[in-house]
């Protein structure tokens, strides 16, 4: 192979050529008879034995349908984890609200912290516990307008 012929091809064709001991134009013409490499079986098989896939290139994965073994799915256990995927029973919600609570006092325990988050907004009066002018301004704003809503019955 001539340094012309090989310069033809991406190089991610290339690498993955050489990685299997092939030229690129061997590679290629694998591919394009519809074949893929299974890694576990270590040989070329036909596309139609792969699961789908829309993380890869090909639209396949990797291993063949003999090799690809599926993850178990794990049991939630309830609390903040069962809360993270998706559990809200009371016990998960009340285990995220207790996070949130420990979350917001660690933030309002380093003043620093609402300087970076920036003054002048909502979210740096709530979560950061600051009372600066600026920042005391825009939540009194937002509560004026939130009690008109409420007044006339669209309160959100």
């Amino acid at each position: 192979m001539t340094a012309p012929e090989t310069a033809e091809y991406p190089a991610g064709i290339r690498a993955a050529a050489t990685r299997l001991g092939l030229t690129p134009a061997a590679y290629m013409t694998k591919k394009d008879a519809g074949l893929k490499w299974c890694r576990a079986c270590k040989e070329w098989r036909p596309l139609a034995e792969y699961k789908p896939s829309t993380s890869t290139d090909d639209g396949v994965r990797p291993l063949c349908t003999r090799h690809y073994k599926p993850r178990q799915a794990t049991p939630i256990t309830h609390g903040l984890n069962g809360y993270q995927r998706g559990c809200r029973c009371s016990e998960c919600r009340a285990a995220h609200a207790r996070e949130q609570v420990r979350i917001r006092a660690e933030r309002r325990a380093d003043p620093a912290r609402a300087d970076r988050a920036g003054h002048g907004k909502r979210a740096t009066y709530n979560n950061y516990g600051c009372r600066c002018p600026e920042c005391k301004a825009v939540h009194s704003q937002h509560m004026r307008a939130y009690r008109l809503r409420n007044q006339r019955g669209l309160a959100t």
